[in-house]
């Protein structure tokens, strides 16, 4: 049969462990019941994943898909003299085949690095070529392309690896991103690129990038049966009235890196909550501390970057708490409020 819609979706897939690979499943399966009858999941070879050391399920634990769903995984292409850039150029390759082979197709990259470099590439591949192409281009953006590119060139300084991210996204029909929060991110890093080089990335992001929350099942996180879920945490709780005399303060631990808890779990980063948590546990026999109130994270997969807390402690105590706050600053950014 003749394919008359096609979504490529490119993507870390399966076996790869990560919200992606399932997020990249999910859209496909959903594709087939909304007018798409030929669904490709371009990604990398299996090799190539298993040597870059990523989490990875089991083979033959990987599902297969339904029928109008083709994974490929092209082949490198150059001898070893060109080592990293021969599988970009392979998957490059194939998209240019898939744009140009005559069939309407919407094109989905999961991660901006490298994928949305990949479909860029091939959509001006293709479009060098001459031949008609009826092609649509959606870069999905999380949080990690930010805390792992953007942030890591902006502290070293490498403008240019920061604005061929930002620029690599913005060359794309549609911009999104997983959630309010990732956008914030993105924005507010834009505008550290614009604050130092006089570029205007932080605008353009603000007016294009739309909110695509990821493809899910959502009954999983309705009706919960309690013996299903991941982890069930009860911890005892002694409450009190605030003693009267005692003096709030809001202490902020922020400034960290985060990033994502499966693929970045073993970089040493911070965790906010428990460096907030280590910090009220040493000083709060000793200056007669109070916790009202802590909150910090953002979702179950990200390594907490900020956390908050409301403490209530005695009136001559809170010098005492802001010059521990500032030792604590040694490991990370805590401010005291009070």
């Amino acid at each position: 049969m003749t394919a008359t819609k096609r979504l490529v979706i490119v993507v870390r897939a399966d076996p790869v462990i990560c919200g992606h690979s399932g997020e990249a499943r999910n859209l496909a399966e959903v594709a087939l019941t909304r007018g798409f009858d030929d669904v490709r999941i371009v990604t990398w070879p299996i090799p190539t994943l298993q040597a870059a050391g990523l989490p990875l399920k089991p083979l033959d634990a990987v599902l297969p898909y339904s029928d109008g769903i083709t994974v490929e995984r092209p082949d490198p292409v150059g001898d070893y003299k060109v080592p990293d850039a021969r599988y970009f150029s392979g998957m490059v390759g194939r998209l240019v085949e898939l744009f140009t082979d005559g069939v309407p197709t919407v094109c989905m990259s999961l991660y901006l690095t490298p994928h949305a470099t990949a479909v860029n590439d091939a959509r001006a591949v293709a479009g060098a070529t001459g031949l008609p192409m009826n092609l649509v281009t959606i870069a999905e953006a999380v949080g990690s392309d930010i805390t792992n590119v953007v942030r890591t060139s902006v502290e070293e300084g490498l403008f240019g690896a920061a604005a061929q991210v930002f620029a690599t996204y913005l060359a794309n029909d549609h911009c999104v991103a997983v959630s309010e929060y990732t956008k914030e991110l993105i924005v507010e890093s834009a505008a550290m690129i614009d604050a130092r080089h006089g570029t205007t990335f932080a605008a353009q992001c603000q007016r294009r990038v739309e909110i695509s929350y990821p493809a899910i099942d959502s009954r999983q996180f309705t009706d919960l049966d309690r013996t299903r879920l991941d982890t069930v945490l009860a911890l005892p709780l002694d409450t009190e009235t605030v003693p009267a005399g005692l003096k709030a303060a809001s202490i902020r631990v922020g400034g960290l890196q985060g990033g994502h808890s499966g693929l970045e779990i073993d970089r040493g980063r911070g965790n906010a909550i428990k460096l907030l948590a280590r910090f009220l546990a040493k000083k709060a026999s000793l200056l007669q501390v109070r916790v009202a109130h802590i909150d910090g994270g953002s979702k179950r997969n990200a390594i907490p970057r900020e956390c908050d807390a409301v403490v209530y402690l005695p009136p001559n105590n809170l010098e005492a708490l802001k010059k521990a706050a500032r030792e604590f600053e040694e490991v990370c950014f805590v401010r005291i409020l009070g």
